[in-house]
């Protein structure tokens, strides 16, 4: 009789151990309130990833901190804006609840946006459309980057020298604004502005074979993108002629390949922005778009530094350039 009832008691036992099991595992007992997560995906321009890596830290930073899931997407071909339309809808379809985008041409995009079929915010990098269908902006000033950088080129080099500047074929919206920029500065001033755009068939070297054509003594030049200012660098440290030709090399970046030139004296100066702060706003911006539908925080345009060697292990800069992992 004592077997009898201890079977039923450990029966018992092990059906509340089963129910109890059940319930927390279903939320019947503790109702543990789960922390809602936002998948964002972020689209750039390029077909790699190597001008974003200060970009990504902060945006990892955002992400761990207000629960996003965070997509990064290249295109397989540089700058093809279908690609990138594509891709943009994918994302959406793919359970996307809001969009990062660099766009490769800004004005179409903007269009695209206002008329597309995508219903989820846009946060746009890189572009600053005066009256945007994107959610928010976060881009730095190119016009006043340029003009930044010009201003110091007029005070370190004679205006008989000219400037060259130096552009992928297939120009960006930020690399025509930087341009843009320097010339509202460097052409009333009198000095000659001159523009190479490197196409696709054609290196680096070939390119100053074009420049050195022009029988001028000596020349400064002032790369509008990161991979024009690593192509010249490079080409500068190799060639002693080109060392003694340049009056100057001078640009814009932040990777770790164009702030090692500079750390090396190749490039003589740097227009920089805090990309890593920018890589956090956009996350921010992104997730207070997907929970409201719109951002509803205030994006000023990001402030440009210009740097030089010395600058670089100053407290200030050494923080914004080379953020802690």
């Amino acid at each position: 009789m004592n077997t009898k009832k201890g079977k039923i008691v450990w029966f018992l036992y092990v059906v509340l151990l089963v129910f109890l099991f059940l319930a927390s595992s279903t939320d019947l007992i503790i109702k543990e309130k789960k922390n809602e997560i936002f998948p964002i995906s972020v689209v750039i321009e390029d077909s790699d990833d190597a001008d974003y890596v200060n970009f990504r830290k902060g945006m990892e930073l955002a992400a761990s901190e207000l629960n996003a899931d965070v997509s990064f997407i290249t295109l397989y071909d540089k700058n093809d804006l279908e690609q990138q339309r594509a891709l943009m809808e994918r994302e959406q379809q793919d359970g996307a609840k809001a969009l990062i985008v660099s766009p490769v041409n800004g004005e179409k995009l903007e269009k695209d946006i206002a008329g597309s079929r995508l219903n989820i915010p846009v946060i746009l990098l890189n572009s600053r459309l005066e009256t945007s269908s994107a959610a928010c902006v976060a881009a730095p000033d190119y016009v006043e980057m340029g003009k930044q950088l010009a201003e110091q080129i007029t005070v370190s080099h004679e205006k008989r020298v000219p400037v060259c500047l130096v552009g992928e074929a297939g120009r960006t919206f930020a690399s025509v604004k930087f341009e843009e920029g320097l010339r509202q500065v460097l052409e009333p001033s009198g000095r000659e502005v001159l523009l190479y755009e490197k196409s696709e068939e054609e290196n680096y070297q070939a390119l100053l074979g074009r420049v050195f054509q022009m029988k001028w003594q000596s020349m400064v030049f002032v790369a509008l993108d990161q991979e024009s200012i690593l192509g010249l660098a490079e080409i500068f440290e190799d060639s002693i002629r080109l060392q003694a030709y340049a009056d100057g090399l001078y640009g814009r970046g932040t990777s770790l390949a164009v702030l090692n030139a500079l750390d090396r004296g190749t490039i003589d100066g740097l227009c920089v922005t805090d990309d890593f702060g920018i890589g956090y706003l956009s996350v921010a911006s992104a997730v207070e778009a997907a929970k409201n539908g719109r951002c509803r925080i205030k994006i000023r345009p990001q402030e440009s530094y210009y740097i030089e060697r010395k600058d670089l292990r100053t407290a200030e800069f050494e923080k914004m350039l080379y953020p802690i992992e």
